[in-house]
């Protein structure tokens, strides 16, 4: 079977990053906050929409989509197909 994951970094040159990846203290913080509601950072895009709903309390991440087999599922020929979770908010965005 083909590591899609791979083979669609290396199509696109190693764009593909979660919110996890890089150096950038804001990014971490955002990814340990995420950790802490039960979602993986490393399948959070690092342009995913990250919203708040205080008057619902949850927590609504945009993540990549995997197949039964665990791999990325492409939209198109450059760009990783996409899904929103929702939990509850167990506490503020940092």
């Amino acid at each position: 079977m083909i590591d899609l994951g791979g083979w669609l970094r290396a199509l696109v040159g190693g764009s593909i990053q979660s919110i996890y990846l890089g150096g950038d203290e804001r990014r971490q913080v955002v990814a340990r906050w995420v950790a802490e509601h039960g979602i993986d950072p490393d399948e959070v895009p690092a342009d995913a929409r990250i919203e708040t709903d205080l008057r619902r309390e949850t927590l609504t991440v945009e993540v990549f989509v995997r197949d039964s087999g665990g791999q990325l599922v492409l939209r198109g020929p450059n760009e990783l197909m996409r899904t929103t979770v929702t939990v509850p908010l167990r506490s503020r965005a940092p």
